[in-house]
C-alpha cells in the first residue's frame, strides 16, 4: 500500500514535468536582465492615516463580515510566481538570494552592505525636520556622499538605532535591498550649515535653519556626557526615487512588475522575518522604489524596491518604545474587541503578562509568550496575509541559517552601551528563531539544499541545522526511482549534512535502460522520514552520462 502511494506521488509530481525543461546547474537561477525603460513620472502619495484606517480598520471588519471569507477558507491560495524549481525565489528587482545561494562568513553577515561610511571631517548640514517626535536632518560628508540623520527618541537612547541596524543586516543578508545603515557619534562642532539650509517652522512654512535651532535638537536628542549624541546615518538609496513601494498594488509604470506583491514569495516571506524581529511596520511607505539609470544609456533604467524604516522592529515603535499589546493585536483587532464585548469584559488577552525588559534600550521585546502564529504587525499587510505554508517555510529556511555567532554579532553592531543588553537581545533572538523554526518546518520535511558530487548526493537538514529536529536526530528512507520504477533504496542516519551515493543507481540506470535513457533522462530521489511517511522530498537529477545533475526538488505538505 505504502508503495501505491509512493507511485502516486511521484506520478503526481512528473505528470507537469516543469523541472525537465529549468535551466540546469544552477539551483539558485536568476531571472533575465530586467527590461530597462526611461524613468517614469512620480508615484502619488498614500496618506499614511488614510492607509491606516482603510486597511487598519475598515477593511478588516468588512473581510470579518463578509461571506467571501467563509468560502476563502475552501480554496487553497495558489503559490508564488517568483520562483525556480528548486521552491526558491530567483534573484529580480525585488530580492537578491544571498544567504543560502552563497557562503556567507559570520562577518559578512554582519556588516551587510553597510561597507561605506561617511568619511571623516565635518558634516555639511543641508537642511532637515527640527522638531516634533522624530527629528532629523539630510547632511553631505566631506566627499558629497548624502546621508538621512535619524536620532533616538528623547528617553529612549539607542532604541530605535540599534533596530534600524540591526534589522536592516539581517535583511540585506537574506537577500533584500536595504538602505546602507551607520551608527555615528556627532558633535555641534562637526556640523557645518550649508548657505541656503532650511527647515519647517512652527506653522510648517520653509524657514533658515540656524546654528541656536542645531544646539536645541542636540540638547534634546539625548547627549552625553561628552556633548557627543548618538544617531544613524542612513546613505541615500542609489538612483533616483519615484516614491513608495506596496505590499498590494502592481504598478504599471514598471515593465519589470509582472507579478503582484501578493503573488510574490520574496514579500509573503518578508512576514515571517518581521515576526522574527517584531517589526510591526508593514505600510507601503515602508517601502522605497527607485529608478537607476543605465550605465550604458543614462536615458534608460529600471526600478528597484527597497524596505526602509526599521525603528519599529524589537522593543521600539520608532519614536517611542512599544505599548504591551504591540506585535500581538492588530492596531484596531475586531476579534480582540469582540471579544471583549461578548465576555463583558472578562477576556484575557494571552500577552497581558509581557513585562518590559530590564534595560532602557530594548523596550518590550521577550520571547517566552511570544507565539509565531499570533503574531500581528500594527495594521494588516496584504503580501504577509497571503503567506502559504510553502512560504512560510522558505522564509523559515533563510532564518535557520543564521547561526548563534551571526545573531550575536548582527546584535554586536548595534552598540548597547548598557551592560547585558545585548546578551539579552541575542538571546531573545535566539529563542525567537527556534519558535518560528519549529511552526515553519512542522509541516514539511526540511531538506533542502540539494547538490552533487560525483555519484553522491548530498542534501542539508535545516531542523538539524538550526538545532530544533524534535527528539534529537532521526533515520531518513530514501528511494532511487526511474520513470516509478524503483533502482535502488536504503536508510541514512540524520544529520545537519546528508549523502547518499547513487553510484550503484547511476550503473543500473546506464546499463539497464539503453537508448531508453535519451528519452527519459531523469532520476528522483525520495527522502521521508519514516515516523511520518506523508511527509517527503523529492530531488529531481538529470543523468548526463556519469554525472548527475539537479534540475528540481519538490515537498510534501502535511
Amino acid at each position: 500500500m505504502r508503495g501505491l502511494v509512493i507511485l502516486l506521488l511521484l506520478t503526481s509530481c512528473a505528470a507537469e514535468q516543469t523541472w525537465r525543461r529549468a535551466p540546469h546547474d544552477r539551483v539558485y537561477q536568476h531571472v533575465p536582465p530586467p527590461i530597462e525603460h526611461p524613468l517614469p513620472p512620480p508615484r502619488h502619495v498614500v496618506y499614511e492615516w488614510w492607509q491606516a484606517a482603510s486597511r487598519g480598520a475598515i477593511e478588516p471588519l468588512a473581510h470579518g463580515l463578509s461571506p467571501r471569507t467563509a468560502l476563502e477558507l475552501l480554496i487553497e491560495r495558489e503559490e508564488a510566481g517568483d520562483l525556480n524549481h528548486f521552491g526558491q525565489v530567483v534573484g529580480s528587482t525585488w530580492f537578491e538570494p544571498r544567504l543560502g545561494a552563497r557562503t556567507m562568513s559570520t562577518e559578512a553577515v554582519a556588516k551587510g552592505n553597510a561597507l561605506r561610511p561617511p568619511a571623516p571631517g565635518a558634516l555639511l548640514v543641508l537642511g532637515g525636520k527640527l522638531s516634533g517626535a522624530t527629528p532629523g536632518m539630510v547632511v553631505e560628508d566631506s566627499t558629497g556622499a548624502r546621508f538621512v540623520v535619524k536620532f533616538d527618541p528623547p528617553g529612549f537612547p539607542e532604541m530605535s538605532s540599534a533596530a534600524e541596524v540591526i534589522v536592516s543586516r539581517a535583511l540585506h543578508a537574506a537577500g533584500w535591498f536595504v538602505p546602507e545603515n551607520y551608527l555615528y557619534d556627532i558633535r555641534v562642532d562637526s556640523l557645518t550649515l550649508a548657505p541656503g539650509a532650511t527647515t519647517r517652522g512652527e506653522y510648517n512654512e520653509e524657514v533658515p535653519l540656524t546654528s541656536t535651532m542645531l544646539r536645541a535638537l542636540i540638547a534634546n536628542v539625548n547627549p552625553r556626557k561628552d556633548g557627543t549624541v548618538r544617531a544613524m546615518l542612513s546613505r541615500f538609496i542609489p538612483g533616483k526615487i519615484i516614491g513608495a513601494g506596496s505590499f498590494r498594488t502592481r504598478h504599471h509604470d514598471d515593465p519589470n512588475e509582472a507579478l503582484w506583491p501578493t503573488d510574490r514569495r520574496s514579500m509573503r516571506g518578508l512576514g515571517l522575518f518581521y515576526n522574527w524581529m517584531n517589526n510591526i511596520d508593514g505600510r507601503d511607505s515602508s517601502t522605497i522604489a527607485t529608478w537607476i539609470a543605465s550605465p550604458s544609456d543614462p536615458r534608460l533604467g529600471h526600478i528597484e524596491h527597497y524596505l526602509i524604516d526599521f525603528g519599529d522592529s524589537l522593543g521600539g515603535a520608532g519614536y517611542r518604545a512599544k505599548f504591551p499589546g504591540e506585535g500581538y493585536e492588530l492596531r484596531v483587532d475586531w476579534t480582540g474587541i469582540a471579544s471583549q464585548f461578548f465576555s463583558l469584559g472578562f477576556y484575557y488577552h494571552y500577552w497581558l503578562p509581557v513585562r518590559r525588559a530590564p534595560f532602557r534600550a530594548v523596550g518590550f521585546f521577550e520571547s517566552e509568550i511570544y507565539v509565531p502564529e499570533k503574531w500581528r504587525p500594527s495594521i494588516p499587510n496584504p503580501s504577509f496575509e497571503a503567506m502559504t505554508v510553502r512560504d512560510r517555510y522558505w522564509a523559515g529556511s533563510l532564518i535557520a541559517r543564521f547561526t548563534p555567532e551571526m545573531i550575536t554579532a548582527l546584535v554586536a553592531e548595534a552598540k548597547f552601551s548598557e551592560h547585558g543588553a545585548a546578551q539579552f537581545v541575542a538571546e531573545t533572538l535566539r529563542a525567537r528563531q527556534e519558535k518560528i523554526l519549529g511552526w515553519a518546518f512542522a509541516p514539511v520535511l526540511p531538506l533542502d539544499d540539494p547538490r552533487v558530487d560525483g555519484s553522491v548526493l548530498s542534501l542539508t537538514d535545516l531542523a538539524a541545522y538550526a538545532g530544533v529536529v524534535p527528539g534529537g536526530l532521526r533515520t531518513l528512507s530514501w528511494r532511487a526511482y526511474w520513470d516509478n520504477g524503483l533502482l535502488t533504496a536504503g536508510e541514512i542516519e540524520d544529520s545537519r549534512e546528508i549523502a547518499v551515493d547513487l553510484g550503484p543507481a547511476l550503473a543500473r540506470f546506464n546499463t539497464d535502460r539503453g537508448a531508453v535513457v535519451d528519452a527519459d533522462p531523469f532520476v528522483t530521489v525520495r527522502f521521508i522520514d519514516p515516523t511520518r511517511p506523508e511527509l517527503g522530498v523529492n530531488v529531481h537529477l538529470r543523468v548526463d552520462g556519469k554525472r548527475l545533475v539537479p534540475v528540481g526538488l519538490d515537498r510534501d505538505l502535511e
